[in-house]
């Protein structure tokens, strides 16, 4: 089985000390978790992208010291400027490089809509929908930057299976060929199709 972190504990917003606090106070109880029940659970562990310098050392200490292999990242975080940024940005690129040397499993999970969208929270709409809207809008960026291929060690998930990122993908390519001025240095959305990670 494979437990991952809670997405409340991304830890958006937060002000660096108590992020970094929260951040090791989860990863240490997945990690026990893993290490206590070794034949039953692979434990994911997660970083604030918010603060690069923090999340490069807990990805060395989740690593190397707590034996995770899965880290989980949020589709957006909100960054230094206090804006909702995609975790597919050059921003967090030494996320990525980190974990692409450690050969690491990542999956990407969206979270706090209601605080990005501004809609009524009203049946369900943020999980059954808007989730699924986020994750596709980090796929589509993770994509274009060409990430799959600038990080082929990676084996990425995009959570709920990235419906919306794998019905889009006809659009995507429609608006990329029909409008490149609007692509400039980006990759082709066929392009990643291609590839395994």
């Amino acid at each position: 089985e494979v437990v991952l972190n809670l997405s409340q504990l991304y830890c958006n917003g937060f002000e660096r000390k108590m992020a970094r606090d929260v951040i090791r106070f989860q990863n240490d109880f997945n990690a026990k978790v893993q290490h206590t029940h070794p034949t039953k659970f692979t434990t994911g562990f997660v970083v604030q992208p918010a603060y690069v310098e923090d999340a490069l050392e807990e990805v060395e200490r989740a690593v190397k010291t707590l034996g995770m292999n899965l880290l989980c990242l949020p589709t957006h975080f909100l960054d230094q400027n206090k804006e909702w940024t995609s975790v597919a940005n050059p921003a967090v690129e030494p996320i990525f490089e980190l974990a692409n040397q450690y050969n690491l499993a990542v999956e990407i999970h969206p979270y706090d809509g209601p605080k990005i969208i501004g809609l009524k929270d009203q049946f369900w709409r943020f999980h059954l929908v808007w989730m699924c809207a986020q994750t596709a809008d980090t796929y589509h960026f993770y994509t274009l930057l060409n990430y799959p291929e600038k990080y082929p060690n990676l084996r990425v998930c995009f959570a709920h299976g990235n419906q919306f990122g794998q019905v889009n993908i006809g659009r995507r390519v429609q608006g990329f060929d029909g409008r490149p001025d609007l692509f400039e240095g980006a990759t082709h959305p066929n392009h990643s199709l291609k590839k395994s990670n």
